[in-house]
């Protein structure tokens, strides 16, 4: 119970209203034009916003949602792409973006997956492997099988490289960020796997970035 409790105050800190000073104000007026807008909580809210001075206008800001997936061959290698891009350029990660209006979580995998590597990728076919929030984003990834015939590019756009890894292999690559470490590792673990969807969540506090186990239970440690 007690464990619980101290998983609980953690959440409520986490999700205090941000300070006037963290509140990202734009110039202009997406609305009317004006350059009044302000740092200011609106009547009825209990956050600040970034708010006209001159027509009320409220500029909301929301996690963006960054969908990713884990695909696997029949052998068990594992996809990853070597990003052509900042940030991260020159890293090893799986296929992953921001998701589009008009497409499903998993419509929006399947389509970064295609474009970063050339993988088809059946939506249909994914599981639902993790959820992870982080500043600004939450991030969803799938799992999914990769045809025995796929047609990999040898790169793209996004990606310089493209290759399958064994297990060992893509955990020792040089990775782009610790979701993708997190993602592989639970996708490689079968213990890890019958607890379910992965959830973690990963904030600065106390003057350092803290990762929240919420699947474990609760714990901070140090990312």
């Amino acid at each position: 119970m007690w464990r619980w409790l101290c998983v609980a105050a953690a959440l409520l800190q986490r999700a205090a209203p941000l300070s006037v000073s963290e509140i990202n104000v734009p110039k202009f007026c997406a609305e009317c034009g004006g350059r009044t807008m302000a740092a200011r909580t609106p009547p009825g809210d209990e956050r600040p916003r970034a708010v006209c001075g001159a027509c009320g206008y409220v500029a909301y800001e929301n996690p963006k949602v960054v969908v990713a997936v884990v695909a696997r061959a029949p052998d068990g290698k594992v996809l990853l792409a070597k990003r052509a891009i900042e940030p991260r350029l020159g890293t090893w990660g799986i296929p992953q973006g921001f998701m589009e209006l008009g497409e499903t979580t998993r419509e929006a995998a399947a389509r970064e997956a295609f474009e970063e590597t050339g993988a088809v990728l059946n939506p249909s076919e994914m599981a639902l492997l993790a959820l992870y929030n982080l500043p600004g984003q939450v991030q969803v990834v799938y799992e999914a099988p990769l045809p025995a015939n796929a047609k990999l590019e040898t790169s793209t756009t996004e990606s310089s490289e493209i290759k399958l890894f064994e297990e060992s292999a893509a955990l020792e690559a040089d990775l782009c960020f610790p979701t993708v470490t997190w993602a592989l590792e639970r996708c490689f673990s079968s213990l890890d796997r019958c607890r379910g969807v992965q959830e973690r969540t990963k904030a600065f506090q106390g003057g350092e970035w803290r990762v929240l186990i919420d699947d474990d239970g609760g714990g901070y440690l140090a990312s």
